[in-house]
């Protein structure tokens, strides 16, 4: 004995098992071409030695102190008993930069020292502020204790 549909439900049916199929289909190509991106990482290369020249003078140095959420402390040169920490947000970070590279001719070298509060989210978007004011030469180090002192004053 046979059970007798009528014909919109059989329609229905019909049309629902077709999008199961587009569905299943759209899910196994698109899984299939997603592959995991990496990023490029720069080395350094092996070269000889600087001469007297080409090597970093103290005037050439901007040290960013990435603080506890969107607090960035700098100075310029470097640090002596006379240094002091301006503060800047995140967002200002772009402007100090740009002023910096005007006032270096020949380039500025960043020093960026995450402290051990520092967000990885903040240290990501200074790293990306290195990249879109094509600041050519940038290095990442462990904050000192007299920077980690000095920034603890500023903070308190």
């Amino acid at each position: 004995m046979s059970i007798k549909l009528p014909t919109r439900l059989k329609w229905f049916l019909v049309i629902l098992v077709i999008l199961m199929l587009v569905n299943v289909g759209f899910f196994i190509i698109t899984t299939r071409n997603s592959k995991p991106e990496t990023m490029k990482l720069f080395l350094p290369k092996n070269e000889p030695t600087p001469t007297d020249e080409e090597k970093l003078s103290p005037s050439q140095l901007l040290t960013l102190i990435i603080a506890n959420e969107e607090n960035i402390y700098y100075y310029d040169g470097l640090l002596n008993s006379n240094s002091q920490l301006t503060h800047c947000r995140i967002k200002d970070l772009r402007t100090v930069i740009e002023t910096y590279k005007k006032k270096i001719t020949n380039g500025p070298v960043i020093m960026i020292k995450p402290a051990p509060n520092a967000q990885y989210k903040i240290t990501v978007n200074v790293l990306d502020e290195m990249l879109i004011n094509d600041i050519k030469r940038y290095a990442m180090a462990e904050i000192s204790k007299t920077e980690l002192k000095l920034l603890q004053n500023r903070t308190n």
